[in-house]
């Protein structure tokens, strides 16, 4: 008899949230956006301006340059949803603040409205960042499920290299099969299915004599069949013949 289920850890994001997407995107966009609404401002932000772009962006400041490298670098970090995106989007907001109030302290009449306007932006999207539900997905690994690949709790026939037994639960990444293998952790052993084998290293011997596996260098073609395998027992298991 044949069964499964889809376990997961504890609980935390199966997709990806969309805000990761969106902001990173409008991270990655706000400097060019930026550049072309100054080039507008001067009355060049027509292509038939082309030619006088360079002129105008080599007048840009080393600072301003930086500031605006920093918003970009850190949108395109967003897209990897990790503690260190996070840190380093927070660093470009505050750069981005920084300049907007050196900007003021030197020219208050200069640009005032858009320059409060750039910074009570910058305060709003600190605080978006700030907020804990924002916060999750980058901060605690074990929520992005996203990156987790799905594991069957199942009970089939296997054979692990000449030794019969029976799969507990199975992956893309790993399985975990009945019984204490006479094989030290770090062994290399072939999972055998049905139709297909898999290569595999030992990593641990668990407490109920149950032998976890990690696929190790597997080629396109066993890759390949281990997917179809796994969409099998998503469909129904029942249909997954025995070795």
């Amino acid at each position: 008899m044949s069964t499964v289920t889809t376990t997961s850890p504890a609980p935390g994001y199966r997709q990806r949230p969309l805000g990761t997407y969106v902001l990173a995107i409008a991270f990655i966009l706000a400097p060019l956006l930026s550049l072309y609404g100054e080039l507008w401002s001067v009355g060049l932000g027509h292509p038939r301006h082309f030619a006088a772009w360079g002129p105008w962006l080599r007048e840009i400041s080393m600072v301003a340059w930086v500031v605006l490298g920093a918003v970009f670098v850190s949108g395109w970090s967003l897209l990897f949803v990790r503690s260190s995106s996070l840190h380093l989007t927070m660093l470009a907001l505050g750069l981005v603040l920084a300049h907007n109030l050196t900007l003021w302290n030197r020219s208050p009449d200069s640009g005032a409205f858009r320059l409060v306007l750039m910074t009570v932006v910058t305060l709003t999207v600190m605080a978006v960042f700030w907020r804990a539900e924002f916060r999750r997905p980058y901060m605690e690994p074990r929520l992005r499920w996203w990156e987790t690949a799905p594991r069957f709790r199942v009970d089939l026939p296997v054979r692990v290299g000449s030794v019969e037994t029976r799969l507990l639960d199975i992956s893309r990444t790993g399985a975990l099969v009945e019984g204490g293998l006479e094989a030290e952790a770090g062994s290399r052993v072939r999972l055998a299915f049905k139709d297909f084998e898999v290569p595999a290293v030992v990593v641990r011997v668990a407490m109920n004599h149950a032998t976890g596996l990690q696929f190790k260098d597997v080629t396109w073609s066993e890759r390949r069949a281990l997917k179809a395998y796994l969409r099998a027992l998503e469909k129904d298991p029942t249909r997954v013949g025995a070795r």
